[in-house]
């Protein structure tokens, strides 16, 4: 049923592209004010990336996007509910030891979903790369839900390997939202940093 779904939604690959670069890029732009839309704005445009990335072979991509749904409604639901409760940002850092740790399984996670995607997709490319993509950006949407700095990080390092895995797919639209991704990204971090710094202040 899901395959049939994601089939369908390929045959509209270009369409669906626009308007998930669109949808996508809206959100990110909100996500650096911290706004409660960006959640289900980008729910909206993970599901309609998943039929893109399906007809493309990016299969893990795909797959892990139902992840990131699943992680985008429940940021919907503690974003609300944070707004709702709190006056002031509750930007903070994740301690060194934490982010090594999770990077060690993110690393080795990875290595996994290379082996699954070769053994369940015949015609996969870049395989190691889009799995490395995949988990990273799983990481990165976590730690953007509970509103880690390092999110942002994260975030750069993915679209910066992902843009050039799609320029190379031939997937340019995608590619250049990637491109708007880095320069978000960039200054979600930059606004992050200050609004930490805020956090502290008033704490």
């Amino acid at each position: 049923m899901l395959q049939a779904t994601l089939i369908k939604l390929a045959t509209y690959r270009h369409l669906a592209e626009w308007v998930g670069v669109a949808l996508a890029v809206w959100a990110t732009l909100l996500e650096t004010r911290e706004r409660v839309l960006s959640r289900p704005l980008s729910a909206m445009a993970t599901a309609i990336m998943m039929g893109v990335y399906y007809a493309a072979g990016l299969y893990v991509k795909c797959y892990t996007d139902l992840m990131h749904l699943a992680i985008n409604l429940y940021g919907w639901y503690r974003w609300q509910k944070e707004a709702q409760t709190n006056a002031l940002s509750t930007i903070r850092a994740m301690p060194t030891y934490r982010l090594v740790y999770l990077f060690t399984a993110v690393s080795c996670f990875s290595i996994a979903l290379t082996a699954v995607s070769h053994s369940y997709y015949s015609d996969v490319t870049t395989a190691y790369i889009d799995c490395l993509c995949a988990v990273l950006s799983l990481c990165a949407q976590c730690l953007m839900t509970l509103k880690y700095v390092q999110a942002w990080v994260v975030w750069i390092g993915v679209d910066l390997l992902y843009g050039a895995v799609c320029w190379a797919k031939g997937l340019y639209v995608t590619a250049l939202l990637y491109s708007v991704y880095l320069a978000l990204g960039c200054r979600g971090l930059r606004v992050w940093k200050a609004s930490k710094k805020g956090c502290k202040k008033h704490g």
